[in-house]
């Protein structure tokens, strides 16, 4: 067994994403020609093994992708994703979203207390929040509603949300949402 096979694997499994052999070899410390031999070896155990996942390469570029004989499954699980009722975390993530948007991620998860990648990717692919560059920073992004979302509730305007004005104006809720988790929520004196 091939001693790099459990880091990359765990390496491929973190990015989510496409990598290259170089950038596979570098963060190892290894040459990329050990990177091939265990990126062989790892795609032969998790054959062998009928594991969940599999590993898809193409050109220099390898990904750690669900297994295909798995595919109906997983066709199922996105379809419940765009369908199925929405969870509470996704509409807690909504409602912030709603209330105090436009709102970067890190000031979503600062107000839930969690992550909210998820929720948030579960948001866009139903196509009711939209993801904009930052207009402060331009290497960020902020979250706010789409058309979609006031259409579905048959809102013209964010006004016409419930109590939108008192919720989306609160001063305790700015400083909060604004400064990060390590401030006080208390108003001021």
């Amino acid at each position: 067994m091939n001693p790099l096979c459990a880091p990359l694997e765990a390496l491929l499994f973190a990015a989510g994403r496409p990598m290259s052999i170089n950038q596979l070899a570098k963060q190892l410390g290894q040459k990329p020609q050990q990177v091939r031999e265990a990126l062989s070896a790892l795609s032969e155990q998790l054959a062998q093994a009928g594991r969940g996942v599999a590993l898809t390469q193409l050109e220099d570029k390898v990904q750690l992708v669900t297994n295909p004989a798995h595919g109906p499954l997983i066709e199922q699980f996105v379809k419940d994703e765009f369908t199925g009722p929405l969870s509470r975390a996704a509409l807690e993530t909504l409602a912030i979203i709603a209330y105090r948007g436009p709102i970067s991620k890190p000031h979503i998860d600062t107000v839930r207390g969690v992550n909210s990648a998820i929720m948030l990717r579960t948001l866009l692919i139903r196509g009711l929040v939209e993801r904009k560059r930052s207009a402060a920073d331009a290497r960020s992004y902020e979250y706010g509603l789409s058309f979609d979302f006031l259409r579905h509730l048959g809102l013209t305007q964010l006004a016409d949300l419930p109590k939108y004005d008192e919720l989306h104006n609160n001063a305790v809720m700015e400083r909060f949402t604004k400064a990060g988790p390590d401030v006080s929520i208390e108003p001021n004196p």
